[in-house]
């Protein structure tokens, strides 16, 4: 009996310690299935005594803190990194309920209170808060109150559209009023008759924002003082501070400060903002050139014209200079001068050759090509006026075309006159029979160089003429007028003709020089030939290294000098001899004889039709 009555109270006693172990299990259990016991959530609570509660979500701390990994109770993260932006939002709400509490003609019968916790920029920290709001902290069940036991009507938050969309999927579940959505479309009228009007986002369209400023008394407590106004219309918006405002500054005296620290830049000079400083630092440098702003304070230059430039200031654009060769200014007036009397020269000569066509030495040097060399003297010392004055379209077509046909006039009749020459030493020192030149292939040579000069200068005309042009690039305080030669290719064409025919001329005479002493034109055509030569030689890289109307001046001064050189070494000896050495104009003087094998060949002034005879110009000493 004893025995059995043991076993039993083993067996119950071993009943009664599982029962408390299974017990004691489903209590742990039960607890762990809890919420968290403590959120750790830093709030702002003002419930108390109030008939509805607000609640809030504001990333009033940038981030969370990270917790420690261990096997025990969960906790919640702290935060750090003030967040000044997430703190304003938080402080405008709570301003914003004690000032309707204050006022009893919106929420007669009713009192706000407020229940704000931070969310961290977290979306975990955002529902913590979340559930916290539905639940309580120590509560699993939603029973549509918060920790403080009051009623929510309503959420705002949560700062940003991440955390908001997380916290709505968890209150719109359990239908939490979220106030942004009904904030939208609304018209309504404030206390002191002004009307406010949002859009579809909850924006003003119509109406104003209060500025409100912090102000601290001398007890250390902060009081929002309204210093300003935004002001909202359909089509803009201003701001209005009041002269007398009581808005706070940072500065020295606690007033508005002086917006600049330099004085608004004058006209000619622009605004450079200083590296490192605000805005309103800033210094005023002068506008490049070609650059002007007219008004004062001007961030840019304005840029003046094509045909305009800066004056000194920089702060009015002006015509630019214009540059050519005028006949007003000395030098342009010295080189017309100099072509009129070349001109004049050359038509005295003529006037000679006219009065005394009779004597033996005028009909000695083939009056007709005389005549021509003369009149394309003329020509060419006349062509030069062409390149003074403004250039215009014809001018420019009209210069080079009466230059090129001047001197291929005169070069072809001097080569005219150089092949009779040539022909004259040819039969002076040939032994057997030659026939002279006669004088209509003289003329022939003449009229073929001619007509073809007029053929490559048509084609130049009608294919590619120049024209006048504004040349800015060497100078841009200056516009120069100068003509564009067009066809560069025509251009050395034509004087490539001109060249040739001069070639030639010096080629024929310098083998005719050597005729007997009586017969000076073949060595005065070669003097002529080589100052031509040099002085077009010595052109080139004049005409290259000047620029404007100076490159003008030296082209003018290459025609005058070879114009001058051919009528000074053709014709002067001539007409010295003729005015002032008239004895020595006589057929024994001027004509010779040639010898040949056969018989002599008479070279006088009654020659010059003759087929066998080749009439040759003859200069004498005195």
């Amino acid at each position: 009996i004893k025995m059995a009555s043991r076993k039993k109270c083993l067996i119950l006693g071993l009943t009664v310690f599982l029962w408390l172990g299974l017990y004691a299990q489903n209590v742990n259990q039960n607890e762990t299935c809890r919420l968290l016991r403590k959120f750790n959530l830093t709030g702002y609570v003002e419930a108390e005594n109030h008939t509805v509660v607000i609640g809030g979500l504001f990333p009033v701390h940038y981030r969370t803190m990270p917790t420690s990994d261990s096997d025990e109770e969960i906790e919640s993260p702290m935060c750090e990194g003030f967040n000044f932006r997430g703190f304003r939002w938080m402080k405008t709400m709570i301003h914003t309920i004690k000032e309707i509490n204050e006022r009893k003609d919106i929420l007669p019968e009713h009192t706000l209170g407020y229940q704000i916790f931070d969310n961290c920029f977290s979306t975990t920290k955002a529902m913590e808060s979340a559930l916290v709001f539905l639940t309580g902290q120590e509560e699993y069940k939603p029973n549509y109150k918060n920790s403080t036991g009051k009623y929510l009507v309503a959420i705002i938050g949560a700062g940003g559209s991440t955390m908001s969309v997380a916290v709505s999927r968890i209150l719109q579940s359990y239908s939490v009023l979220q106030l942004w959505n009904y904030f939208r479309n609304i018209k309504f009228t404030t206390h002191d008759g002004r009307k406010i009007e949002t859009d579809f986002f909850g924006d003003i369209v119509r109406g104003y924002y209060d500025i409100l400023n912090w102000h601290m008394d001398n007890a250390g407590n902060i009081a929002f003082v309204k210093v300003g106004e935004y002001k909202f219309t359909t089509s803009k918006y201003e701001l209005v501070l009041p002269k007398n405002s009581t808005l706070f500054w940072k500065t020295e005296s606690y007033r508005l400060p002086d917006s600049v620290c330099t004085k608004v830049c004058s006209p000619g000079t622009r605004r450079k903002n200083r590296p490192g400083q605000p805005l309103c630092c800033f210094d005023c440098i002068p506008c490049e050139d070609g650059y002007v702003s007219e008004k004062p304070g001007q961030r840019l230059c304005d840029p003046c014209g094509e045909d305009n430039w800066s004056n000194p200031q920089k702060n009015k654009c002006v015509p630019k200079l214009v540059e050519f060769l005028a006949y007003e200014e000395a030098l342009g007036y010295a080189l017309v001068i100099l072509s009129i009397f070349g001109a004049l020269v050359a038509l005295a000569v003529t006037v000679v050759y006219v009065i005394h066509r009779h004597t033996p030495l005028a009909k000695a040097n083939d009056q007709e090509l005389s005549f021509l060399i003369q009149m394309s003297l003329v020509i060419t010392v006349l062509s030069s006026i062409l390149f003074i004055g403004k250039p215009y379209n014809w001018t420019c077509m009209a210069r080079q075309v009466t230059l090129a046909l001047g001197f291929c006039l005169c070069l072809s009749s001097i080569l005219g006159k150089t092949i009779s020459l040539f022909f004259a030493y040819r039969i002076s020192k040939s032994k057997t029979r030659l026939i002279s030149m006669h004088p209509i292939f003289r003329k022939l040579i003449v009229l073929i160089c001619v007509v073809g000069e007029i053929g490559v200068c048509t084609a130049y005309l009608m294919l590619k003429p120049p024209r006048m042009v504004k040349n800015i690039e060497p100078q841009n305080v200056k516009i120069i007028f100068e003509c564009n030669e067009g066809s560069i290719e025509f251009l050395c064409s034509i004087f490539a003709f001109d060249v040739l025919l001069a070639l030639l001329c010096f080629l024929t005479t310098f083998v005719a020089r050597k005729l007997p002493d009586n017969y000076y034109e073949g060595k005065c055509i070669t003097f002529g030939m080589l100052v031509f030569f040099i002085v077009w030689i010595s052109f080139v890289p004049a005409y290259l290294s000047t620029k404007g109307k100076f490159k003008v001046a030296v082209e003018i001064f290459a025609i005058l000098a070879s114009s001058y050189g051919l009528l000074g070494c053709i014709f002067l000896p001539k007409c010295f001899i003729i005015l002032l050495r008239p004895k020595r104009n006589t057929d024994e003087t001027v004509g010779g004889r040639v010898p040949t094998v056969d018989r002599s060949i008479q070279l006088a002034s009654t020659s010059v039709s003759s087929e066998l005879n080749t009439t040759v110009s003859t200069v004498l000493d005195e």
